[in-house]
């Protein structure tokens, strides 16, 4: 990433560094490194007390880098949103190179710069000790390093890795590796003024067409960033200090956001659509979808002053309770927690959807057919049950089964809190985050324990009902196919209402084809997904 981005220019120099001990980093979550986007906001509302002010640290193009026709869906520098029409930047095209001039890492060097300093001025790092860097992410991970004096750093090397320029009447060979979005002619040069500003970036299409490995750079840094896309393993997460920008805590952000999912899917002050749809209405599993990556969609455009004020106050607290904490392993890992709950149901809950999906028969052998569908969503089920429950002492009348298993039974309400505590505090929380953290893991628990026991008791009370007598001696009860029929159709609403307000879309995220040699299964993300993405 170092030698695509500031790389392939004469003179340029690798320097490789060791590091002495675990060293210590604030990181940044989310795609915060990148320009582009709103990635660098949670910086910016972090740096100026809220989202008043955007200036410094919007890093959208001038207007004059624009496709033809198109608003940038942000502000930008050199004049406000659909000012005049688009214009040919010097020496470029429209869309698709950066202007003349123009340097998207500029307010880069501002944001390293304060952050840092936040650092050192709040007593939580200085040269040697404490958080010394900033971690951050756009394709792959990257560290913003404060002083690379430090005593915790060691330089390796300092390479010239410039390599000798391809003659200038001879065309750099295309080659299977060079991306075909990269094989484009050099629009403009980003000569570095060294001594006068901070170094601009070069990256695709910005440094001299005879640099021998100007394309195969780029592909390099993004295969590498592919690889780690899912999380850089020299990274370990300190659980004590981490900070939501879900937290209860930020009132302004939070009822904004709500408020904005209520008028984005139509819904009203209880949270379900004023338009009833019905489980085959052809909106409702759009809608749901839209509710699972409702997400994507949050942004940080609403943290007031208020906010702002409680932010720094419990960031700082946490990080300076996080250096001063006795390493005597007694610290609850709550991304951990977080990660098993996500891992140990994401792929259940998508295989039992799938079976309650399934058409069931109207054939004459429509009994045998729905008792083998119910065996296996029973199979599925009893594994959600399994570390909860206890079942009754058999055997079980007909007319009593209702209540054995109905929801509101002591059997539900015993398996339904072993479910929602299994990660329970034994003692009143002693830190605020293990209270607001332990609240979020309780909250997810409750609604996921609620909803699969649910559909658990009703599939017993079927199965004891219709398939598996209280003795041997009794004929099976011939079960109304409507019946089944329409509470499969149930199960499933709840199992997709379920799925949508867990949001766990990324589990959804792959490929469908097998990589072959040199190929990387990624998240279109930027830079990767190219210049002129907007969504």
């Amino acid at each position: 990433m170092a030698y695509a981005i500031m790389g392939n220019m004469p003179e340029s120099r690798m320097l490789t560094y060791k590091v002495m001990k675990d060293v210590k980093a604030v990181y940044f979550d989310g795609a915060s490194a990148n320009l582009m986007g709103d990635g660098t906001w949670s910086q910016m509302v972090f740096l100026k007390n809220g989202t008043d002010s955007r200036e410094p640290g919007w890093d959208r193009p001038p207007p004059g880098d624009r496709p033809p026709g198109k608003k940038p869906p942000g502000g930008g520098h050199g004049g406000k949103d659909g000012e005049g029409p688009p214009r040919r930047p010097p020496g470029g095209r429209p869309g698709g190179h950066p202007p003349d001039g123009w340097n998207p890492l500029a307010n880069e060097y501002f944001r390293a710069r304060e952050l840092c300093k936040w650092l050192g001025n709040s007593g939580l790092g200085g040269k040697g000790w404490g958080y010394e860097a900033i971690v951050r992410m756009n394709a792959g991970f990257e560290l913003i390093w404060c002083d690379f004096e430090s005593p915790s750093l060691k330089l390796v090397s300092n390479l010239d890795v410039s390599a000798p320029y391809v003659s200038d009447s001879v065309i750099p060979l295309r080659t299977e590796v060079q991306q075909p979005w990269l094989q484009r002619p050099l629009q403009l040069h980003a000569q570095a003024r060294l001594g006068i500003e901070d170094e601009g970036p070069h990256g695709p299409g910005m440094s001299d067409p005879r640099e021998p490995f100007r394309n195969t750079s780029n592909w390099f840094w993004f295969s590498a960033a592919a690889k780690r896309y899912t999380g850089d393993l020299r990274i370990r997460l300190d659980p004590g200090g981490v900070f939501s920008f879900y937290e209860p805590g930020l009132q302004n952000q939070s009822r904004v956001r709500i408020a904005e999912d209520i008028e984005r899917f139509g819904l009203g002050p209880d949270g379900r659509w004023k338009l009833k749809l019905f489980p085959s209405h052809p909106w409702r599993e759009q809608e749901l979808l839209g509710l699972q990556r409702r997400r994507r969609q949050h942004r940080l455009t609403s943290v007031d002053e208020q906010d702002a004020q409680y932010m720094r106050e419990a960031v700082e607290q946490r990080l300076r309770s996080s250096l001063e904490a006795t390493r005597d392993g007694s610290k609850i890992d709550w991304s951990y927690v977080a990660k098993e709950i996500v891992t140990r149901h994401s792929n259940e809950l998508k295989t039992l959807l799938s079976y309650l999906a399934k058409d069931l028969s109207d054939t004459d052998e429509e009994q045998a057919s729905l008792k083998a569908w119910l065996t296996n969503i029973r199979q599925l089920t009893h594994w959600f049950l399994l570390p909860f429950f206890e079942y009754p002492t058999p055997p079980y009348d007909d007319d009593k089964l209702a209540d054995l298993f109905g929801t509101h039974s002591p059997l539900a309400q015993t398996t339904l809190e072993r479910c929602v505590s299994q990660y329970a505090l034994d003692a009143d929380p002693t830190t605020d985050e293990d209270a607001i953290f332990s609240h979020a893991i309780t909250e997810t628990l409750h609604a996921l324990c609620s909803t699969v026991i649910k559909i658990s008791l009703h599939v017993e009370y079927h199965w004891f009902m219709y398939f598996q007598p209280s003795s041997p001696s009794d004929p099976p009860k011939q079960l109304l196919p409507h019946i089944i029929k329409s509470r499969a159709q149930r199960w499933k609403q709840d199992l997709r209402e379920l799925i949508a307000w867990l949001g766990w879309v990324e589990q959804d995220v792959g490929c469908e084809e097998k990589c072959g040699v040199g190929e990387y299964c990624y998240v279109p993300m930027w830079p990767v997904n190219g210049w002129e993405r907007r969504e």
